[in-house]
């Protein structure tokens, strides 16, 4: 069975949403013919087709961090998914309903 999430679910909506900048896809580095490298390009899928994009040099850094945001997103979502499942499918024992005695 899976460990339960270390963070509440209002820590990981508030470290979703400090994100401003998300970016699907990964940097590459961009070659000539002889293999020597020329720069970098972001590679993602775009509405069914692998698109490749230039990035220029002086934007590498924003480029990078947005991606790294948008995989560090993701891994935040299925956590807060996991948190929330947990709740509902294995409630507290603080939750139930606790007999009275007659």
């Amino acid at each position: 069975m899976n460990a339960i999430p270390s963070k509440s679910k209002s820590e990981l909506l508030a470290e979703i949403m400090s994100m401003d900048m998300l970016l699907k896809g990964k940097i590459t580095e961009k070659r000539t013919a002889t293999g020597k490298p020329n720069g970098h390009k972001l590679q993602r899928w775009h509405q069914g087709k692998n698109q490749s994009i230039h990035v220029p040099d002086e934007q590498l850094n924003l480029y990078t961090r947005a991606v790294e945001n948008h995989v560090k997103f993701t891994h935040l979502v299925d956590e807060y998914v996991q948190r929330c499942e947990q709740e509902i499918l294995h409630p507290s024992e603080d939750s139930k309903k606790k007999r009275t005695r007659r």
